[in-house]
């Protein structure tokens, strides 16, 4: 029995990450072109990382690295941006959108963002794990919640005049001839 336990134990704590970069944590991407005022919704320049990202000693992007910078609107003087395509090594971490009180935006300017996932050193590797877009729990759904039976649309059958079924006739296809072959 405490032999059992042992093992358990053992197995669980190699099982716990060593150590978490957290969803939230803060990045700094550097703008390589401009938008301006006029710029429409999904227009992209590149950026860069400006730091160097370190988990456990080990570098998961190093400064930079690319990413796209897509402009998704200006509202009330700011500007809304999105970082796309920010590949680690490990593989491809959301960041979150970044807001600018500037009409502009410039080349060089810092885009402040956090990452949105989180990335984690297990013994011998790395994992970018996203969480869950909302809370998971064991509550019982609202009292006005009435789930209601999801219904498919019958099959539309082909049916003759006298309303038998009939399956689709197979259309021959035209068998090729041989030709003949010239006489010496």
């Amino acid at each position: 029995m405490t032999a059992l336990f042992v093992c358990t134990a053992g197995w669980a704590a190699a099982q716990t990450p060593a150590s978490t970069l957290p969803a939230g944590t803060a990045v700094v991407f550097i703008a390589e072109g401009h938008f301006d005022g006029r710029a429409q919704p999904g227009a992209s320049i590149r950026a860069h990382l400006k730091n160097d990202v370190v988990l456990d000693g080990t570098i998961v992007a190093p400064a930079g690295t690319t990413a796209k910078l897509i402009f998704v609107g200006a509202k009330n003087g700011k500007q809304s941006v999105a970082i796309d395509d920010f590949r680690t090594r490990f593989g491809f971490l959301p960041v979150g959108y970044a807001e600018s009180d500037e009409p502009s935006m410039n080349a060089g300017v810092e885009i402040r963002v956090r990452t949105l996932a989180n990335v984690e050193h297990l013994s011998d590797r790395y994992v970018i794990e996203e969480p869950f877009p909302f809370k998971i729990g064991n509550d019982a759904p609202a009292s006005v919640y009435t789930p209601t039976p999801a219904r498919t649309a019958p099959p539309i059958l082909q049916t003759t005049g006298r309303g038998s079924r009939r399956s689709p006739s197979p259309t021959p296809s035209p068998a090729s001839s041989p030709s003949p072959s010239p006489s010496p």
